[in-house]
């Protein structure tokens, strides 16, 4: 059995999620998911196909959209081709927000998330840690939590 490990982080918006992600998940040898570049991503796509908002975040779950997020790097693949240096820039950065305020697409891309972090945690024994903050987390004290107790899973 190979001993798979991911990280599931939620927070407020530009509160530190990806960086404190990426350290957490390097430190304790996990994956990291960024949910924040699949909304570029579909963003990309509507802009590039014209597509509703809500047919192009079905991408992922009809794998038309994969996300590679091996080696604490999330890469979009799209067509057989990387295409995550598009995903930001300006453009983008113009209408991700609104896209993803829109119920229907934060649905499926959840459903998304949700099937990969499930995928690992229940085929490969990993664990999902969850970081509940409504303010900027300090990085030593979420490191002081787990490096005390690593068995707790809310931080």
């Amino acid at each position: 059995m190979i001993d798979y490990k991911s990280i599931a982080i939620d927070g407020p918006a530009a509160s530190g999620k990806s960086v404190v992600g990426k350290l957490l998940a390097e430190k304790l040898s996990y994956d990291f998911l960024d949910t924040g570049i699949m909304y570029r991503a579909v963003t990309y796509i509507i802009q590039e196909t014209g597509l509703n908002p809500v047919e192009a975040s079905k991408f992922f779950i009809e794998s038309k959209l994969v996300i590679d997020f091996s080696n604490l790097e999330n890469k979009i693949i799209f067509k057989k081709l990387d295409i995550t240096q598009f995903l930001f820039s300006d453009k983008i950065d113009s209408q991700v927000s609104d896209f993803s305020k829109l119920k229907s697409v934060r649905k499926n891309l959840v459903l998304e998330q949700k099937k990969n972090i499930r995928k690992y945690k229940y085929s490969h024994g990993g664990e999902r840690y969850r970081y509940k903050s409504t303010s900027q987390f300090k990085l030593k004290n979420i490191f002081g939590c787990i490096n005390r107790n690593p068995s707790n899973k809310e931080i």
